[in-house]
């Protein structure tokens, strides 16, 4: 059952930002996972890497 089945059969209705929050938050990156492309084959963006941050100004 996934996030979104378990959800619905207790009457949750997680949004799409929670349900990515718990996945981060339970979830374990798979080094050796095939790429994930898209329907023309290109590579999708790595959100693991991705910096989310905030630098402080000058």
């Amino acid at each position: 059952m996934d996030l979104r089945e378990l959800d619905r059969a207790l009457g949750v209705r997680l949004k799409v930002t929670e349900i990515k929050t718990v996945l981060n938050a339970l979830g374990k990156r798979d080094e050796t996972a095939a790429i994930c492309r898209d329907k023309k084959g290109n590579p999708g963006p790595d959100t693991g890497r991705a910096f989310s941050g905030n630098l402080p100004g000058p």
